[in-house]
C-alpha cells in the first residue's frame, strides 16, 4: 500500500483532474466522477470506488474587474491508518485512534 503522503497527493491531484471535465460544454456529472475514479485507480489507492465526488457548476468567481462562472469539484476519500488502528484496538477495544479520516481536496476551474 501507499504511504499517507502518497495517498494525500493522489487525492489532492484527483480534484483538478476532475475539475477539467465540467468546464467543457455538454459534459455530465458521471463523466467527472469517472475521471476522478480513473485517476485514483491509476494512483493505486486501495479503495478508489469509496471516494465521494461533489460537482458544483456555475459558481461566480471574480476575474479582473468582472466575473465569470467556474465549476468546483470536491473529492473526499476515506483513509485508514494501517498501523495505528490495530495497535490501538489491542490497547483499548473501542479506541477510535487510527479510525478512518476523510482526505478532502477541491479544485475550481473557469468554465469555457
Amino acid at each position: 500500500g501507499f504511504s499517507d503522503y502518497s495517498t494525500n497527493i493522489t487525492v489532492t491531484n484527483a480534484a483538478p483532474e476532475g475539475a477539467r471535465v465540467p468546464v467543457l460544454p455538454g459534459t455530465i456529472d458521471p463523466a467527472v466522477q469517472g475521471r476522478v475514479q480513473t485517476y485514483l485507480e491509476a494512483g493505486q489507492l486501495s479503495y478508489p470506488d469509496s471516494a465521494s465526488v461533489v460537482i458544483t457548476r456555475n459558481n461566480v468567481i471574480p476575474i479582473g474587474t468582472g466575473t465569470a462562472t467556474a465549476s468546483r469539484v470536491q473529492v473526499d476519500y476515506p483513509f485508514q491508518f494501517i498501523v495505528l488502528q490495530p495497535v490501538a484496538q489491542l490497547v483499548s477495544s473501542g479506541s477510535t485512534v487510527g479510525a478512518p479520516v476523510s482526505l478532502r481536496a477541491t479544485a475550481t476551474m473557469r468554465n469555457e
